[in-house]
C-alpha cells in the first residue's frame, strides 16, 4: 500500500461509517470486506494504523485485524505474532498523544487488538504472559500514557474472561492461568492508585484527564473483583450468584481501608458529578460485600470488613449522597441487601455499627417505600433485607432485650404496617 492506496482506503472508510448516501456504503463495504477474508491483509491494516491519523481508517483496520486474527490464528506463525504484539505496543506508546487528540473513538478498537492477541497467544509460553511488565511503562510514562496503560488492563481483564462458544476449554484454560500469572498484579495496580487518591497523594491538573483516569481505575477494579475466578462462567442476569471467590491470596482485601477507598471515592465523584465513577464505586462495594466466608482466616477479619461496610452505607443514606440519581439508588439498594444475604446474622451482630447501621436502613426503606413510584424495581432489595431478618430473629437465643424489641418494631412496621 502506497499514499495513494491509503488515500482511498481512508475515503471508503469514511463513506463506509459516515455515507453520503447508501450507494457510496455499499460501494465501499463491496471494496472493504475482502480486507477480512484471509491473514495475507495484516501488512496492508498494520500499514494503515503506521500511516494513517484517519479515525474512520483507524476503527476498520483494528477491527479488520481483530477479526483477522481471531479467525487465523492457527496461521499466523509465532514470529508474526510476536510481531504484532510488539508493535501494537509501540503504536499505541509512541501515537497515545496524537490519538487522543485526533482519534480518541479508535483507541478502544485499537487496544482491543492487541488485548485479542494476548489472549490468543497466552498458553504458547512465558514469552507471551509479559503484559504486565510490558504496560509498565505505560504507568511510568504521562497521565494520558497512564490512563491508556489502564484501558489495556480494562479490556484485557473483559476479553480474557471465559465465554460459552467455539473454543471454550481452552479460553477457560487461558483465563485461569491469568488469574494466577496477571490478574494478582493488575489488581495491585488499580488497589496502589486507588490508595494515592484516598491519600490525596494524586494530583492532576485537567479535569477530563482526572475523570478519565478515575473511571478507568474503577472499571479495572470492577473487573477485577468481577472476575470469574472458577471459570464457571456464571449468568450475569442473575442475583443468584452472589459469592465472589477470590484467591485466598488476595490478602490487601482483608484490609478494612478497601471499603473506605471507594466510599471516599464515591462521595467525591457525586460532588464532581461523575455519575459512571459513582456506580462502579458502589458495584465494587457490592462485590466486595459477597467476598467467600472462608475467604477470612477469622471473625475478625470479616467484622472489620462489615463495619467499614457498615460505616460507609451509613453515612451514604443519612446524608442522601448521590441518591438523587436513579442508578445510585437502585446500587445502594443492591449493596445494602447483599450485606445481609452475605453474611449470617450472628455475623452482623457482633459489628459494633450494626444497631446504629439497622436505625439508618429503617428510615431509608420508610422513605422508600413512602415514595414507591420512584425506581420500584429497587426497592425489593430493601423488603428483602427485612424479610430475611425475621426467622434468625425469632431463632436467636441470646437476645437483647431492647434492641431485639426496636428491631421486631422496625420489621412489623415495614412489612404489616
Amino acid at each position: 500500500m502506497d499514499a495513494a492506496s491509503l488515500a482511498q482506503f481512508e475515503r471508503l472508510c469514511t463513506e463506509f461509517y459516515n455515507p453520503p448516501n447508501e450507494q457510496a456504503q455499499r460501494h465501499a463495504h463491496e471494496v472493504l470486506t475482502p480486507l477480512l477474508n484471509g491473514i495475507d491483509s495484516v501488512p496492508q491494516l498494520q500499514y494503515v494504523l503506521a500511516n494513517s491519523s484517519n479515525q474512520q481508517a483507524l476503527v476498520f483496520a483494528s477491527t479488520a485485524l481483530t477479526k483477522v486474527a481471531t479467525a487465523n490464528w492457527t496461521a499466523v506463525t509465532e514470529q508474526q505474532r510476536e510481531d504484532m504484539k510488539n508493535f501494537m505496543l509501540n503504536y499505541l506508546f509512541q501515537n497515545c498523544e496524537a490519538l487522543q487528540n485526533s482519534a480518541p473513538y479508535a483507541v478502544s478498537f485499537l487496544v482491543r487488538f492487541l488485548c485479542r492477541i494476548v489472549k490468543l497467544s497466552w498458553l504458547e509460553g512465558p514469552q507471551h504472559q509479559t503484559i504486565v511488565s510490558d504496560v509498565q511503562k505505560f504507568l511510568s510514562a504521562s497521565t494520558r500514557h497512564w490512563i491508556l496503560g489502564l484501558d489495556i488492563y480494562v479490556q484485557l481483564t473483559a476479553d480474557i474472561q471465559p465465554t460459552v462458544g467455539p473454543g471454550m476449554s481452552r479460553f477457560r484454560r487461558t483465563a485461569l492461568s491469568f488469574r494466577d500469572i496477571a490478574l494478582p498484579q493488575i489488581f495491585t495496580t488499580a488497589v496502589d492508585i486507588l490508595t494515592q487518591m484516598y491519600e490525596g497523594k494524586l494530583r492532576i491538573d485537567d479535569k477530563m484527564d482526572e475523570f478519565k483516569l478515575v473511571k478507568k481505575v474503577l472499571q479495572l477494579a470492577y473487573n477485577c473483583l468481577s472476575f470469574d475466578f472458577m471459570g464457571t462462567i456464571p449468568d450475569e442476569t442473575s442475583e443468584d450468584q452472589t459469592t465472589v471467590m477470590v484467591p485466598h491470596n488476595w490478602t490487601v482485601l482483608k484490609d478494612n481501608i478497601i471499603p473506605k477507598l471507594f466510599f471516599q471515592l464515591y462521595d467525591s465523584s457525586c460532588k464532581n458529578g461523575w455519575k459512571d465513577c459513582a456506580i462502579y464505586c458502589l458495584q465494587c462495594l457490592v462485590l466486595l460485600s459477597s467476598l467467600r466466608r472462608s475467604f477470612f482466616q477469622n471473625e475478625e477479619e470479616k467484622t472489620a470488613l462489615l463495619q467499614s461496610m457498615m460505616e460507609g452505607t451509613a453515612h451514604l443514606i443519612s446524608n442522601k449522597v448521590g441518591l438523587s440519581d436513579p442508578q445510585c439508588l437502585h446500587e445502594t439498594c443492591r449493596l445494602i441487601g447483599r450485606i445481609n444475604t452475605s453474611s449470617q446474622f450472628k455475623e452482623l451482630k457482633q459489628v459494633p455499627s450494626f444497631e446504629m447501621w439497622l436505625e439508618q436502613v429503617y428510615g431509608f426503606t420508610i422513605d422508600a417505600i413512602k415514595n414507591w413510584q420512584i425506581l420500584p424495581n429497587s426497592k425489593h432489595y430493601l423488603l428483602q433485607f427485612w424479610a430475611q431478618l425475621v426467622m434468625p430473629i425469632m431463632n436467636d437465643k441470646d437476645k437483647t432485650p431492647g434492641f431485639h424489641t426496636k428491631l421486631e418494631d422496625y420489621i412489623y412496621t415495614i412489612t404489616v404496617r
